[in-house]
């Protein structure tokens, strides 16, 4: 009787022994698996507090630590304008510092020391916004009134501002141009570019891109907005600069991170030429990335968790990321305006996707922002990563892309 007893508390043993070391195992897989590289990014925004002035830097910062963020995308050209020190455009007005206060200088040094990435975000095509024109006499829209993209009806004013024209040669010279004088004289992490497309299909007719369109197509008269041979000229212009920008920045510094922020706007599509970016805006940003145009993207997956139709379609677009998935890397972007606890949910359905990372728009100085920091770092952002490796940074770029211009001449 006491063998048997005995066998049964060894028996015993071995099993809580068993489902201790399972427990144990569990318990590291999570922890490894919390540790995972991965991008944690924000975006901050020019038009509103979040580095204005020197506290409101630091005050980002800090959250942006507390968070267990480890990227910013710092707004560096809004519209036009300038929160650093540019050779080419004007001073933000809206900076609430003295003259000597360099908002990217600051944010680099600050999130630097804290161990964060900086990224300066470029607003690329788009220069204005709202129904006054701007005041500033050295604004590129009124130095140069010709490069700005005119719709079909000859209107020049979109619904969300005035853009340059992709189709103008000087216009993607100038606007080279500024990415370099960024990355020359910052110690940025990287390059971000923002409204790097047409402000719709409607969009592209400023009399220098249609003329050349038909000079290089042997056509002649003004093409429908829908013409499929205007179509993909448009979408070349975009893409050539995407690409003309990437070689120019490798050969200055080659470890500076080149992405986009590209359009995601409703329902996705198993074929990337039926998706909104393809057919709207010119924006081939699949193509980019397999091509090795840009080390990133990151789709502006902006939709809302509570409405049944919006959630779904931000899961679809997840889905088709990781269809899509190449060597270069797609990040997620989201809402953080949202609840805490929908973006916890929409940071989770990337996580089961295995996305790469996420970036949210916006960490600026809204209500909002002391509570997301709180929920982010008691829930999915527990502990500090760092970013995801990129393998192809180390190697030869030289016979990547082609075609640099960079002059120190304002136009």
């Amino acid at each position: 009787m006491l063998d048997v007893v005995s066998g049964i508390i060894v028996s015993m043993r071995s099993q809580i022994l068993i489902i201790v070391v399972l427990i144990l195992s569990a318990l590291t897989n999570t922890i490894e698996a919390s540790a995972k590289p991965e991008l944690r990014g924000c975006w901050v925004s020019g038009w509103g507090d979040g580095f204005l002035t020197p506290e409101q830097a630091d005050e980002t910062i800090r959250l942006a630590k507390l968070a267990n963020l480890n990227t910013i995308f710092v707004q560096v050209r809004k519209v036009g304008d300038a929160y650093y020190r540019s050779s080419f455009e004007p001073r933000a007005t809206n900076i609430s510092a003295p003259d000597d206060y360099d908002p990217l200088a600051y944010i680099i040094e600050k999130a630097h020391a804290e161990g964060i990435k900086v990224h300066a975000w470029v607003n690329m095509f788009r220069v204005w916004t709202g129904s006054t024109p701007p005041s500033n006499q050295q604004h590129v829209a009124l130095r140069f009134p010709g490069w700005i993209s005119k719709r079909y009806d000859g209107n020049i004013n979109a619904s969300d501002g005035l853009f340059l024209d992709p189709g103008v040669p000087e216009v993607c010279d100038y606007t080279l141009n500024i990415v370099v004088d960024i990355v020359r004289n910052y110690n940025v992490d990287g390059v971000h570019l923002d409204y790097v497309r047409y402000a719709g299909r409607d969009y592209g007719y400023a009399s220098a891109a249609v003329a050349r369109f038909n000079e290089e197509t042997n056509r002649c008269g003004i093409p429908a907005p829908n013409d499929p041979e205007w179509c993909k000229w448009r979408r070349d212009q975009v893409t050539s600069l995407v690409k003309r920008i990437y070689k120019a920045i490798k050969q200055e510094k080659p470890d500076i991170i080149v992405s986009a922020a590209v359009v995601c706007w409703g329902s996705s599509s198993d074929n990337f030429e039926n998706t909104s970016p393809y057919l709207k805006v010119h924006q081939d940003w699949l193509s980019w990335l397999k091509m090795g145009y840009v080390d990133a993207v990151v789709p502006m997956n902006y939709k809302n968790e509570s409405v049944v139709r919006e959630a779904k379609w931000y899961r679809d677009w997840l889905d088709a990321f990781r269809r899509w998935r190449v060597e270069r890397h797609i990040y997620n972007g989201l809402l953080f305006l949202a609840d805490s606890d929908k973006v916890v949910r929409q940071i989770e359905a990337c996580r089961h996707r295995n996305i790469a990372g996420i970036v949210g728009f916006t960490f600026n100085a809204t209500d909002k922002r002391k509570s997301l920091v709180e929920t982010l770092r008691k829930t999915v952002f527990s502990e500090f990563v760092n970013p995801p490796t990129m393998p192809w940074l180390a190697s030869d770029i030289s016979n990547n892309t082609q075609g640099c211009i960079f002059s120190k001449e304002k136009h």
